[in-house]
């Protein structure tokens, strides 16, 4: 062992410290000089002490505490803010020197608060969640629908199409950290792969009722996209086609049942016997749409007279011809 590990193990120094001082380092004055002999200095014998980040010690802190104590915080800082009061440094401090007879520091009480996992930060809490009103009214129309049909005695049966490649994997997997040519050396394989191409897509409709999947409701179709969006291969000819073929397999089923079917309100999923006005519409249009519906001879109208809302009382859905009530 060499003299330097030697001294560093014996005092604790570092190995760079004591080669310096043996070196004969000038940074360090010579203290006395004795038979030819220096006298240094030495630094304080110990363990190296490694820095400690800020929250590293605000996080030691509070660890500190005994459980009862940190509660006692917690529950000072909870009832500042049931009374509405801001939560500062100061205020728990007096809100703490009730419970806590020696006096406590800002520096400390700051750490532990910081420790506990608190911040001062702008508020952006909200005790109340909002919703859209248009949605709320959406819902609750839903659930009044679904109850007064339940109560009428209606079978329920939902709707729903999803997408499937013919070359679809899994897309995650616990893979080796090795090279191909490790595993190869080791007789491994290469793991698993996904293929250049997924294959040919098709798109699956089906029905559920309360007894389960529909018998003969399942539906493929081919699809010519390699993208996971089905809804642009999707159209209303495809889905009111599917939905007569539905009816129809139901109503053999059972022939007296009220049926009740529902689906979620993709675009599809619906669509009107003709065109209907819309904002890209010119005014001449529009009045020639009205004349029809209406029946009134031609006249000067204003554009503001035109409301969209009565143009779209003439929509005509295709599944109102087959009496059965459906919902999305």
């Amino acid at each position: 062992m060499s003299p330097i590990v030697f001294t560093t193990r014996l005092t604790g120094i570092g190995i760079k410290t004591v080669r310096e001082i043996v070196q004969g380092d000038l940074n360090i004055a010579a203290r006395s000089v004795v038979d030819g002999t220096f006298w240094y200095k030495m630094p304080s014998c110990g363990l190296k002490t490694q820095n400690v980040s800020k929250t590293e010690r605000w996080r030691r802190l509070a660890a500190a505490l005994d459980e009862q104590t940190r509660n006692l915080i917690v529950r000072t800082i909870d009832d500042l803010h049931r009374s509405e009061k801001p939560v500062t440094v100061a205020n728990v401090i007096e809100a703490l020197t009730e419970d806590i007879d020696h006096p406590v520091g800002r520096t400390t009480v700051l750490g532990i608060l910081h420790g506990l996992g608190y911040g001062y930060k702008k508020i952006d809490n909200r005790v109340c969640l909002y919703d859209d009103p248009r949605i709320v009214s959406a819902r609750k129309m839903y659930i009044e629908r679904i109850d007064a049909l339940r109560r009428q005695g209606y079978s329920f049966y939902y709707v729903d199409e999803t997408w499937c490649f013919k070359g679809m994997k899994h897309r995650r997997d616990w893979c080796s950290n090795l090279s191909p040519h490790e595993k190869k050396a080791a007789g491994l394989c290469s793991g698993p792969n996904t293929p250049a191409n997924r294959g040919k897509r098709i798109i699956v409709l089906d029905a559920i009722g309360l007894n389960g999947f529909v018998q003969g409701a399942l539906r493929i179709y081919s699809g010519k996209h390699e993208d996971g969006d089905y809804h642009k291969e999707m159209n209303s000819e495809v889905f009111e086609s599917y939905m007569q073929d539905l009816l129809r397999i139901l109503k053999e089923q059972e022939p007296l049942a009220k049926i009740c079917i529902i689906f979620d309100n993709a675009s599809y999923h619906s669509r009107s016997q003709e065109q209907l006005p819309t904002t890209q519409w010119r005014k001449p249009a529009i009045s020639c749409f009205k004349r029809l519906k209406t029946g009134s001879p031609k006249e000067k109208i204003k554009f503001e007279d035109v409301v969209w809302t009565k143009c779209a009382q003439t929509k005509a859905w295709f599944f109102c011809d087959y009496h059965h009530i459906m919902l999305n």
